[in-house]
């Protein structure tokens, strides 16, 4: 199924209890991973604030590139930079009041997961299991995405 993203910023972000438009999320830089597909074609829409089209990589630049979700955090904490994550990569940070949810939805704004694996091939039984696990967790945060979130207000 599909997992909603929220777009997070600190408490106190010029944007916090606010409804902002699209235009007015891609005027602050965008702190996340490389981008590709419909959220990108999205994120080209800005001023460049948010961060570029980078045509060799066949995707969207952010303004600030992690491969870490606590280096993310971190530089949402103390900037104005947007972190878009789900709500278990934030829950802690939402709930010392560290990082706001803004009152922003989109259908860019959601994700899927996916198992890959060859065709042709008979998975292992420990990758039997491993895909067993992740379907259990993936339909456990399926549940908790039902549960309403508070945006700032």
């Amino acid at each position: 199924g599909e997992r909603r993203l929220f777009m997070t910023c600190r408490a106190g972000h010029p944007l916090a209890g606010s409804r902002p438009t699209l235009l007015q999320v891609l005027s602050f830089p965008l702190v996340t991973v490389f981008m590709h597909g419909p959220k990108a074609r999205g994120a080209y829409l800005g001023s460049g604030d948010a961060g570029v089209p980078d045509p060799s990589r066949k995707g969207f630049t952010p303004a600030i590139e992690v491969n870490s979700i606590d280096t993310a955090k971190q530089v949402a904490r103390n900037s104005n930079a947007l972190l878009p994550a789900s709500r278990q990569m934030v829950a802690a940070e939402l709930k010392r009041g560290e990082l706001v949810c803004l009152d922003y939805d989109t259908p860019q704004m959601r994700t899927r997961s996916a198992l890959v694996r060859l065709r042709d091939r008979t998975p292992s039984p420990v990758a039997l299991k491993f895909m067993e696990l992740v379907r259990t967790v993936e339909s456990e945060l399926l549940a908790l995405d039902a549960i309403p979130i508070k945006v700032a207000a």
